[in-house]
């Protein structure tokens, strides 16, 4: 076999790392306290300047589709930095408007929206509350009064009196004819007389043809005007009924604008307050009796609704006057800054809202108090935090999510709309404006997938957060390393940490990170260690503070605890099962290290690679991938090398072997 052979002694940049090379230690001394009691939390953000510039570019920009994508490893306190800087943005805006949902009047299957300033939706939901409770009372005292029982008999009375008159007249003239008007047990009868005596069948008979007939076109004459007098009489009562009606409306009205006369003056200059009212005031006039105790008073008018002697607060009538606050600055944020929420289950419904339903008479009913808000709803006008894994295995969720960011309104929807499964009588719910910022938090391979496979995704979260995983080992990494676990002290009532206890942190967040010159800054992980060594330290008699040695013996125990793969292994080389030669030489084969992952430890796991050659044409031969066993890491970690091989031979024609 031809090589070129190189010209002079080969000289190798690599050279032998010293024992102390191999770890970089933290000496306590360049600590300037004693212990974390002195210190207090850290300030700011360390080492996620990007990610912060990020930030403050998404929540300060307020054109469609500045949502956020936060990308960052788990543990790495990407939520908490997030929720502090939106805390601290969301302090110095205004509170959003609350939001109601109110009874149509026209198509109650359709409800009304309604936007309050902030704070005001409670204080106008006791304000009607408090209108129907009033109104039960005053117009019972209004219809019971008096003046209206005056009026109302007066009406009555003159009903009669004209019943009584047309009567009488009818009565006087078939007297003048010769007859009488009489009742019977069928009903009204005509019959002739003479000298005020009722004439008997015979003594009709008796009587002479002219005279006969004289008397029974008499009796026809009266008969008609009697039907005739019958026929006025329903028109007669109609006529009263208006009158009744007109004065129950008026005393109505003089009720319903007693009760309802606070909440114009109050809440009247709101938008589409007035109409509302208007209709409020239009349906209590038209329903005014089902406040009132007399049943004999609940069945007058031909407007009546027949029901309960008392209706109750939760008697379904009374619903159509009730306030359904969806949305109110009085609640958690008592009216200050905009809204942070974050939805720990972002399902279709706890997303968009929903519509419950009860159980009337073995049928579900529904109507517009039993409409229920979700997280963009409770968000609106502040920021929404999400987990994207969790909101993508949601079913119907990220559509509706999407739909909501390109319309910028609410709608609230349920699964049976998707699924076109067969639903009961529902609402439709008039869609809420909508102004949010939407902070999806993921990580890095859920953001690549949904920026190439989705293309809502890049025009909806056009601005990506990125956190690194690690900070720098310097100075103010250190620094920021101490006031992490102050506060965490100070937060869980652990002992303090001396200088030496975080020292040894550092050093074990710097094995995290795998590089001398960076800090892991997974913190979740690393404190989860503080806790155990502080839980170390507390065995110890006498103990004030969190020493060095409590963090050794933490992490002594946490690699104890999931060191199995390991014990095996060394089983296996003590038993002779395994060798690995250490000292010495040999052609073809060399010692590598696998890496393995086990929990939230790594080990590395020594193997002896070796290697033939013979004739052949085959090249390189990868005995994992011949025989279906290679990963795509070892496939091409081994093309890696023959392409080494290759530039090391550096043949001048080509070689014919395997």
């Amino acid at each position: 076999m031809a090589t070129r052979k190189p010209k002079g002694k080969p000289t190798s940049p690599v050279k032998p790392l010293a024992p102390d090379s191999l770890r970089r230690t933290c000496d306590p001394a360049r600590f300037k306290f004693a212990s974390t009691a002195s210190l207090k939390p850290p300030k700011g953000i360390l080492g996620q300047d990007r990610a912060i510039e990020a930030i403050e570019l998404g929540t300060g920009i307020t054109h469609d589709g500045f949502n956020l994508f936060v990308l960052g490893a788990h543990g790495c306190g990407m939520q908490g930095a997030v929720m502090d800087l939106l805390e601290a943005k969301a302090k110095r805006q205004a509170a959003p408007c609350d939001w109601v949902y109110l009874n149509n009047f026209d198509a109650a299957d359709k409800p009304v929206a309604m936007c309050l300033p902030a704070g005001q939706a409670v204080q106008f939901r006791s304000a009607m509350d408090t209108m129907v409770e009033d109104l039960r009372a005053s117009a019972k005292a209004m219809f019971e009064a008096d003046e209206y029982q005056n009026r109302r008999r007066a009406i009555e009375a003159g009903l009669k009196q004209q019943q009584e008159n047309a009567f009488a007249e009818l009565q006087q003239k078939a007297e003048s004819l010769g007859t009488a008007v009489l009742h019977t047990p069928q009903g009204f009868a005509v019959a002739p007389t003479r000298n005020g005596e009722v004439l008997k069948p015979d003594q009709f008979k008796v009587l002479q043809k002219v005279e006969r007939d004289q008397i029974e076109e008499a009796i026809r004459t009266i008969q008609h005007d009697l039907e005739t007098m019958l026929q006025n009489i329903p028109k007669l009562m109609t006529e009263a009924r208006r009158e009744l009606l007109a004065l129950d409306l008026e005393f109505a009205n003089a009720a319903i604008a007693h009760a309802i006369g606070d909440i114009e003056r109050r809440f009247g200059e709101i938008s589409g307050m007035p109409d509302h009212l208007a209709a409020v005031k239009a349906d209590l006039a038209k329903h005014i009796y089902i406040f009132l105790a007399s049943p004999e008073m609940q069945g007058q008018g031909e407007q009546a609704i027949a029901g309960p002697v008392e209706p109750q607060m939760d008697d379904p009538r009374l619903r159509r006057y009730k306030v359904n606050v969806i949305v109110s600055a009085d609640g958690a944020r008592n009216g200050l800054g905009a809204p942070i929420v974050r939805d720990e289950r972002p399902s279709l419904a706890n997303l968009v809202g929903r519509i419950e339903h009860q159980s009337q008479m073995g049928a579900l009913i529904t109507d517009f108090s039993l409409i229920k808000p979700g997280s963009l709803h409770r968000a609106n006008g502040g920021y929404l935090l999400i987990d994207a894994i969790k909101l993508l295995v949601q079913p119907y969720a990220w559509d509706a999510l999407k739909r909501a960011l390109r319309t910028d309104r609410i709608t609230i929807e349920s699964a049976s709309d998707y699924a076109g499964w067969f639903s009961t009588v529902t609402l439709e719910p008039e869609p809420i404006p909508l102004d949010i910022k939407v902070v999806l938090l993921g990580d890095s391979g859920l953001y690549y997938m949904l920026d190439a496979r989705d293309d809502d995704f890049p025009q909806l979260f056009k601005v990506l957060a990125d956190f690194d995983s690690t900070i720098p080992n310097d100075a103010d990494g250190l620094r920021m390393y101490a006031g992490v676990f102050a506060e965490l002290a100070a937060k869980e009532g652990l002992l303090p940490f001396h200088a030496g206890a975080v020292g040894a942190l550092a050093e074990h967040g710097a094995r995290i990170a795998a590089r001398q010159d960076r800090l892991s800054a997974r913190f979740g992980r690393v404190a989860d260690l503080a806790r155990e060594a502080a839980f170390v330290a507390r065995k110890r008699e006498g103990a004030r503070r969190i020493e060095a040695e409590d963090v050794v013996e933490a992490v002594a125990r946490t690699k104890r605890r999931g060191s199995m793969p390991s014990r095996r292994f060394r089983e296996s080389v003590q038993r002779g099962a395994i060798r690995i030669a250490t000292q010495g030489s040999a052609v073809g084969q060399v010692n590598g290290l696998a890496v393995i992952h086990a929990g939230p430890l790594v080990y590395g796991f020594p193997s002896r690679i070796t290697a033939t050659a013979g004739p052949g044409n085959g090249g390189a031969v990868n005995i994992e991938r011949e025989a279906d066993l290679s990963g795509a890491i070892h496939t091409k970690a081994f093309y890696i090398l023959g392409g080494l091989l290759r530039n090391l031979l550096n043949t001048e024609h080509p070689l014919s072997f395997s």
